[in-house]
């Protein structure tokens, strides 16, 4: 299993189990100890004397397959050397070089042993989702995916997110429901932020900045995205405020909102078909919080109203001219019109550009020292991000924001739970990359035309479209698999019902597919059940017979036992009627003690006394004493009697 990944995946397990509070380089503790105690197991038992922290460094990298900066890796090993706390074992000095005996740390040696498991877990259980489907099996693919906002986020490379198969992003967000398996990519996805986060030396706050809003951004604040974009954006909008910054909007930025919300509501009768298709548009909000027409308008008239109670300052273009003329005149903004074919909005962004470029201030080195940034929630493949260090950026996406400030400012961050985090992270993921393969709008509007013609003419059915709708939200059917198999010239209606048919029947196939892999499993287990029931019941009657077992003998030594009372009884009635009887004779014989007639009364007395007093006294039945011939079986009944009562 990837080493890498393993550390990962425990670096995100000690930040769940840690304290909200706690600083980063706190989670690096137990590797930092780790490191030592292996380090000191190589050197043997004698002292060794390190020349510099790099050797421990060295050793981190070798065992984790992570690098810890060296001035963070100075603050852990003080913390360390405090832990410790003994200088016959560890001692560490002003200039980075240390002495180390005999040290052992294995606390965490089960936590990686069970992340080992773990990814083992979700290995296994990624083949199991790929067997089943029909998809081909690549766990590389996976790991790209869940590690693509580290890429994208702290390296200046571009993630291999768009390179995936579509049910990839399909598995992670179905798996989303299953607590045990999104936990493991869950930690996965956060130790790999937690790591990449530690090697850009972040050691201050991010305060007194502005966030310069985007439409998307907007748009997810105010409930009209995906559920995951609301819940990121506001959580991310609610930490600002406590941190100080200021939010701001350019008045065509506001325009643009209007112009996407009237565009809506002029093609509202296009909402399901949409809606259904577009997870991140604004009719699959309509769909889920079930807005008419007349909602949507409503929010758009109090436009103004929602944007001034979230405390955002509108930037008017008389506040900004000479950027405003610097943009129209620049090769950037040229360039987005040719990819958008939109003036508006490719002047929007242009302008947002140059004008965070002029309030983020000078010398910027690192994230800290920007003081102005373009705040976004939307996916584009033509940003001005890639090829750049963070600090060096003017766009940052609320999800990539929130991770910054959640790390780097934890007590601000505390009431943030961890799972809304990682799920916002890879749900925002999954939805880049469905948008970036599902077919534009235009195209969808074609579409659901030739839709409503096949099915007027009875071409097709509803689960024909349903299908269709699936396929394309998935990412499944890209724009260029559209254009040519769906939009060509030259397709008639017919050929398109018929292509519809084929993606129905295609996914029949699977399902029958899926039923009877299910059929056939349940059959499985059936029939393990009825051998564990086979099994259950053998051990039953086992047990059923050892009890039996047990009842009779332990019945038998109860008859025994009172037996032998009896008879030992017996023996002592006959010794003490024997002894009456003699000293009755001798009575008898020198007639010097008593009367023969006293001495006849006291022998009958003494001789009743001796045989049934005891039996009297014990509370056996008489008939007991004489009828020894049935004795065993009413004291079998005795016990029977005594054992019922003893169950009640």
């Amino acid at each position: 299993m990837d080493n890498l990944l393993t550390t990962y995946a425990l670096l995100g397990y000690l930040k769940e189990t840690s304290s909200s509070k706690a600083a980063i380089t706190e989670l690096y503790i137990p590797l930092v100890k780790k490191a030592l105690s292996e380090y000191a197991t190589e050197k043997g038992l004698t002292e060794y004397k390190g020349r510099s922290l790099s050797e421990i460094g060295h050793k981190i990298s070798d065992i984790f397959d992570i690098e810890i900066p060296l001035p963070i890796l100075a603050k852990i090993m003080e913390s360390v050397s405090n832990d410790i706390d003994d200088e016959n074992i560890f001692a560490l000095y002003q200039d980075g070089s240390f002495i180390i005996k005999s040290y052992v740390f294995d606390s965490i040696d089960e936590v990686i042993e069970q992340e080992k498991e773990n990814l083992s877990i979700l290995e296994c259980d990624y083949i199991s989702y790929c067997s089943e489907n029909g998809y081909k099996y690549d766990f590389d693919e996976l790991k790209k995916f869940i590690l693509a906002q580290q890429i994208d986020l702290f390296t200046e490379k571009r993630s291999d997110l768009l390179d995936v198969d579509y049910f990839v992003p399909k598995y992670v967000h179905e798996r989303m429901n299953n607590d045990s398996i999104f936990k493991i990519m869950s930690n996965i996805y956060l130790g790999s932020i937690i790591a990449a986060y530690l090697e850009q030396n972040i050691t201050k706050k991010v305060t007194d900045a502005e966030l310069l809003l985007d439409t998307n951004f907007f748009i997810s604040l105010i409930d009209l995205n995906t559920e995951d974009a609301y819940h990121t954006c506001n959580q991310l909008f609610t930490l600002c405020q406590q941190l100080g910054y200021r939010f701001t909007m350019l008045n065509s930025t506001v325009n643009q909102i209007r112009i996407l919300l009237s565009n809506r509501i002029n093609e509202f009768a296009s909402k399901d078909f949409i809606g259904s298709v577009r997870c991140a548009d604004v009719f699959n909000a309509c769909i889920r919080k079930n807005i008419d027409k007349t909602g949507l308008e409503r929010i758009k008239d109090n436009l103004l109203r929602l944007i001034e109670e979230r405390g955002i300052v509108i930037i008017y273009d008389a506040q900004i001219k000479e950027i405003l003329e610097k943009a129209k005149r620049s090769p950037d903004y040229k360039e987005l019109f040719e990819k958008r074919k939109n003036a508006e909005s490719a002047l929007n962004d242009t302008v947002a550009k140059f004008y965070v470029e002029s309030k983020r201030g000078q010398n910027i080195r690192e994230f800290v020292d920007a003081k102005c940034w373009f705040l976004h929630n939307s996916f584009s493949p033509y940003d001005f991000n890639y090829g750049r260090k963070i600090h060096e950026r003017y766009m940052i996406s609320a999800n990539e924001l929130l991770v910054l400030l959640w790390l780097s400012s934890p007590a601000q961050g505390q009431k943030i739970k961890i799972s809304d985090i990682t799920k916002g992270g890879l749900a925002s993921y999954v939805t880049k990359y469905r948008r970036s393969k599902m077919p534009t709008r235009d195209t969808l509007k074609i579409i659901k035309r030739r839709v409503d013609d096949a099915m007027s003419y009875g071409l097709i059915s509803e689960k024909d479209t349903f299908n269709l709708c699936i396929r394309m939200a998935e990412g499944h059917l890209t724009q260029e698999q559209v254009d040519e198999t769906l939009l060509s010239d030259n397709m008639t209606d017919e050929q398109f019902a018929d292509k519809l048919k084929e993606y129905t029947i295609e996914v029949e196939q699977n399902q029958q597919k899926l039923k009877q892999d299910a059929d056939a499993k349940i059959e499985d287990l059936n029939k393990k059940i009825e051998v564990k029931d086979s099994q259950i019941q053998d051990l039953n009657n086992r047990l059923i017979e050892i009890e039996k077992s047990n009842h009779e003998r332990a019945k038998q030594e109860y008859v025994n036992r009172q037996l032998s009372k009896i008879k030992r009884d017996t023996i002592w009635n006959i010794v003490l009627a024997i002894i009456i009887i003699v000293l009755l004779c001798i009575n008898e014989l020198y007639k010097n003690v008593l009367p023969t007639h006293w001495s006849s009364i006291i022998a009958v007395i003494s001789i009743a006394a001796s045989t049934f007093g005891p039996l009297f006294f014990d509370k056996t039945k008489i008939k007991n004493y004489f009828c020894r011939k049935n004795l065993k079986n009413r004291l079998e009944k005795e016990y029977e009697k005594l054992h019922k009562q003893k169950r009640i």
